[in-house]
């Protein structure tokens, strides 16, 4: 049997840390949001739309890599109004110790934020 083998710059998470897609769903937990992988993104919500838009740009870029420009553009067209309602249930999921889910839909904004 063969052993498998690291590469020397990986980077080991928790299960907890983990993003991960639950059927149609993109689901950042509460500790996620406070203290993990994701907490940039809850404290660029404590701080605003605008913080929170900036985040997001950083969010894709290190998911979506190579196609971080696609998220940038993405982050511009849905716009200001989306990025208040996004920072509000953030916040709200983070004062009141549950997650944020993200699912997908047809129609604008492209999907859902709901406090989980």
């Amino acid at each position: 049997m063969e052993t498998l083998v690291m590469p020397m710059n990986y980077v080991e998470l928790q299960e907890d840390e983990m993003m991960y897609l639950d059927g149609a769903r993109f689901y950042m937990s509460n500790d996620d949001l406070k203290a993990g992988i994701f907490a940039f993104v809850g404290s660029a919500a404590s701080a605003g739309p605008v913080a929170l838009m900036s985040a997001w740009t950083a969010l894709t870029t290190m998911t979506l890599g190579p196609l971080g420009t696609v998220g940038s553009i993405g982050a511009a067209l849905l716009g200001a109004s989306f990025f208040a309602d996004l920072a509000l249930k953030i916040t709200g999921a983070m004062n009141s110790g549950k997650g944020i889910a993200l699912y997908p839909k047809w129609g604008w904004p492209p999907f859902d934020a709901i406090i989980e």
